[in-house]
């Protein structure tokens, strides 16, 4: 027998939007109709109308004076159940007023009326057996009109993910890059600059502003006063973030964008032949018409601008560290104190050695990593972040790294210049630590190309961190006599408070640090897809470990701590732990293997057992669950508490124990 034979679940790697990593098994189905009369056919039977709800001509009519307008089906629901739900807004003159839907009890999903005809929908899992509809409009007169009411149960693993902020991952091509979602729509018109339809400017022609000629934007800001708008017909949304791609075919000063009347703080660079890309977050912006801005003098020539809506927050991270197959990245929450971690030429203090910008191709992809090149005297070649300080916790554990790669020069040396015996060096010929002080603890991962991450993680003896890098000579000393030319590349300095290091986060400048949230994921109302009663549990992971929160959950609840079939991770040793009533059925431990490990849960009653990578740990006091006590998946205890921070490959969940788990973990 197949092994998807049994399989109920099954969570890889395998597509995400916002908000949502996809399961592969099983495909999304849904019930029959739950909702009686719901397209209001001759009357409102089935119904119950209060405040100003009435039935009109086969629909349902709210007039919106008030603050309890509820149309509500009774008894039509269950608790637990994972429900879709849709409604037609026929019309609607209650513009930016909310209507509320509940499923079940007193938990609701709210929906701002956009004052058009729409439809409205969503899914979520039902607390209570009645439907209501209700509009929150107490100050406002109008009409609201819906019809097509439908609610349906809905059978899904596809697991919610929640990160209300960017982060990045390494994507399949092993490039650093923001996990997103970029729209398919091209907002530019003319973008290839084919003709002027879609731009504007005026006083053009010449050296006195921009022209399209040749396929391209051409402007020669020489001139006096030159008009340096090139404006588009499109205007960015406030609260929206956009990806920029102009290729700049020459640029002899810094071109910027506008959005309406604002310049961005981002310029583009000078230069020939660049393609470049730039993310507009919301935060940069509030609206208006995008426009580009020539530079103070000389020639500018562009070609190819293109931009598209982005999201960012609460994309999954499907990550590819290591090459190979994908995993599932999830963190926890993690802020980049250091003010500038790419550009080096702010804040940052050089001694003697120059720091040639924008030298060779970064582990991101663009050509935006520096250059550290040597003087020719003979003193320590370092640069160091001294200002302001960056400040820390005495007595805390911190992690700084930073990418580099060789050039001329191939070893490297980090330290925090704050505190004593804080430092690394690195060999960035063979991905080797060379030697650490006595007060930290130093690691290097390959990033591919030639790149390396080092990484120092110390507890801190000040209230201040001071990130030191310095070149080595061929024989690793700090002290040398530089040659003028010599030098090796560097990109992504972060410092962070854990006792590992967590994905780059980039900080721009934001004095209060740059914060990436943590990543929560979590599915429930699927009880029709456990067993409680017998099952398997099976989940490829790596887990990551950090002095601060050392305890990791990973199961199968009833959405809360108290019926749980869990694996428990601390400190490296795994257990496996049944949980009924707050009180352990049954937990056994193993140690687990450095990185990735092939864990299963085998549970019923008088058969139970842990299998990691192969082999098998009985024990048969471990017990099983009542039917339908189970219902959620969730990457934590169950309660939102101990969440599980680390890699997953796959996750499978069984419906009978008779499962060759032999096969499954090896």
């Amino acid at each position: 027998m197949s092994l998807l034979d049994d399989v109920s679940i099954v969570v890889t790697p395998n597509g995400v939007k916002a908000s949502k990593l996809y399961a592969v098994i099983p495909v999304p189905t849904e019930g029959a109709e739950e909702v009686t009369n719901g397209t209001f056919s001759g009357s409102s039977t089935g119904w119950s109308e209060s405040g100003t709800w009435t039935y009109g001509n086969n629909n349902e009519v709210c007039t919106g004076n008030g603050t309890n307008q509820m149309l509500t089906q009774s008894g039509i629901l269950t608790s637990g159940k994972l429900y879709t739900y849709s409604i037609d807004i026929i019309s609607s003159a209650l513009s930016s007023q909310e209507i509320r839907v509940y499923v079940g009890g007193t938990d609701y999903t709210t929906h701002t009326l956009s004052g058009v005809a729409e439809t409205i929908s969503g899914n979520t899992v039902s607390s209570g057996a009645n439907l209501v509809i209700r509009v929150t409009s107490s100050n406002t007169s109008g009409v609201l009109t819906i019809d097509n009411v439908s609610v349906k149960e809905y059978t899904s693993a596809d697991m919610d993910v929640t990160r209300a902020t960017a982060a990045t991952r390494v994507d399949e091509d092993g490039l650093v890059n923001y996990a997103e979602i970029v729209s398919d729509t091209e907002l530019i018109t003319n973008g290839d600059f084919a003709s002027s339809t879609g731009w504007s400017f005026t006083n053009s022609g010449g050296s006195n502003g921009w022209i399209i000629d040749s396929g391209r934007a051409i402007c020669d800001s020489s001139a006096t006063t030159p008009n340096r708008n090139l404006d588009s017909t499109f205007s960015l949304v406030n609260g929206k973030s956009y990806r920029l791609i102009i290729d700049i075919l020459q640029s002899e000063d810094n071109m910027s964008i506008i959005v309406g009347s604002t310049q961005l703080s981002e310029t583009l660079p000078t230069g020939t032949h660049l393609n470049y890309e730039y993310f507009i977050p919301e935060s940069a912006h509030s609206g208006g018409t995008f426009a580009i801005y020539a530079g103070s003098s000389d020639l500018q020539e562009i070609d190819n601008v293109s931009v598209k809506e982005v999201t960012r927050d609460n994309v999954p991270r499907i990550d590819y560290t290591g090459g190979g197959c994908p995993h599932i990245l999830a963190e926890p929450q993690r802020i980049n104190l250091m003010l500038y971690s790419e550009d080096y030429s702010s804040n940052w203090t050089t001694s003697n050695l120059s720091v040639v910008e924008h030298s060779t191709t970064s582990p991101s992809g663009e050509t935006n990593a520096d250059k550290l090149k040597e003087d020719s005297s003979n003193s320590a070649h370092k640069i160091r972040y001294a200002s302001p300080n960056t400040p820390v916790t005495n007595g805390a554990v911190y992690t700084m790294s930073f990418f580099a790669k060789k050039e001329e020069r191939t070893s490297i040396r980090i330290s925090n210049a704050a505190m004593s015996n804080t430092d690394g060096k690195f060999n960035l010929s063979n991905g080797q630590v060379i030697s650490s002080g006595s007060s930290a603890t130093n690691s290097m991962v390959d990033y591919g190309n030639g790149w390396y991450r080092c990484i120092m993680t110390f507890t801190s003896t000040t209230t201040i961190a001071q990130a030191n890098i310095a070149i080595l000579n061929a024989n690793n000393d700090i002290t040398y006599q530089g040659d003028g030319s010599s030098g090796l590349y560097m990109w992504g300095v972060q410092i962070e408070a854990g006792s590992y290091a967590t994905s780059y986060i980039p900080n721009f400048g934001t004095s209060s640090g740059v914060t990436r949230a943590q990543d929560l994921f979590t599915r429930d109302g699927i009880g029709s897809l456990i067993n409680s009663t017998e099952g398997v549990l099976f989940v490829e992971l790596e887990n990551i470990v950090d002095s601060a929160a050392p305890i990791a959950m990973l199961g199968l609840t009833d959405g809360s701590a108290s019926n749980r079939i869990s694996i428990f991770i601390s400190g490296g040793q795994l257990s496996a732990e049944s949980a009924g009533s707050g009180t352990n059925l049954g937990i056994f431990s193993k140690s687990l293997s450095t990185g990735f490990n092939k864990i299963a849960i085998k549970y019923k009653v008088n058969d139970c057992a842990l299998w990691i990578n192969g082999d098998e740990y009985n024990d048969t006091s471990f017990a099983a669950f009542s039917v339908n006590t189970l219902n959620t998946l969730s990457f934590d205890k169950g309660d939102g508490t101990m969440d599980f921070y680390g890699k997953v490959k796959q996750l499978q969940v069984y419906k009978t124990a008779d499962i060759d788990l032999a096969a499954l973990t090896s």
